[in-house]
């Protein structure tokens, strides 16, 4: 995956007010879900890079791709 050029900026475009996931629902969910290995170490590597936590990291992915998605 291509690193955003902007993190946070999709997360601003859901409501999030820089970049704070915490603000686009009161509650978070925790989810269990299967990843190679392999990108679980170049996902931890980013997010420490980026200084995210690795869910920020994941759901900043996903708000990012379902904004590039067409209704």
């Amino acid at each position: 995956m291509t690193p955003h050029p902007q993190p946070g900026l999709c997360a601003r475009r859901l409501g999030a007010g820089g970049g704070d996931l915490s603000k686009l629902s009161g509650k978070s969910k925790r989810i269990n879900i299967t990843i190679p290995e392999r990108l679980v170490r170049q996902m931890d590597r980013y997010a420490a890079e980026h200084g995210q936590s690795r869910s920020g990291l994941i759901a900043e992915a996903a708000m990012t791709y379902l904004a590039g998605q067409t209704n």
